[in-house]
C-alpha cells in the first residue's frame, strides 16, 4: 500500500477569530480567507463565546488569535475579558482589536501588556493585515 501523499505547501496559517459582533466575524472572515488564511470563528455569547474561543484555538492548532477587548458587554468600560482570554489561551500570539472610545485607557492597557498588541478596529485593512 502506498503512503498518503499531501501537499504541506497548501496548508494554510489558521487564525482564531473573537469577536462578540456577528457583523466583525464575517468581515474579518473574509478579509482573512482573502489574506489566504484559514479563520477559525469562536462562536456564542458570554462565556460559551470565551470557551468556544479556547476550545477551537487548542484543536485547530491556531497560530494567531484576534481578540475582541470586549466580548461580554461592548458599554462596559471595564469589560476586557478579550484580554483575560489573549493571556489565557497561550502560546498562541494574541492581537487585540479594539474600537474603545476611551483612547487613554486603551494606552494604559498597551502599557502594561507590552508582548500583545493592540490595533483600532477602524484601522484600514492593509494596516491591520
Amino acid at each position: 500500500m502506498e503512503p498518503m501523499q499531501t501537499n504541506v505547501t497548501s496548508l494554510k496559517p489558521r487564525v482564531l477569530l473573537v469577536d462578540n459582533d456577528e457583523r466583525i466575524r464575517e468581515s474579518y472572515d473574509i478579509l482573512l480567507k482573502y489574506w489566504d488564511y484559514e479563520p477559525v470563528l469562536a462562536v456564542g455569547e458570554g462565556k460559551a463565546l470565551i470557551t468556544d474561543a479556547m476550545v477551537k484555538a487548542r484543536a485547530a492548532r491556531c497560530i494567531l488569535a484576534l481578540i475582541d477587548l470586549r466580548l461580554s458587554d461592548d458599554s462596559d468600560e471595564d469589560d476586557t475579558s478579550g484580554l483575560t482570554l489573549s493571556q489565557e489561551i497561550g502560546p498562541i500570539r494574541s492581537i487585540i482589536l479594539s474600537s474603545f472610545p476611551n483612547v487613554e485607557i486603551l494606552l494604559k492597557m498597551r502599557d502594561q501588556h507590552k508582548d500583545i498588541p493592540f490595533l483600532n478596529k477602524s484601522y484600514s485593512p492593509e494596516r491591520i493585515k
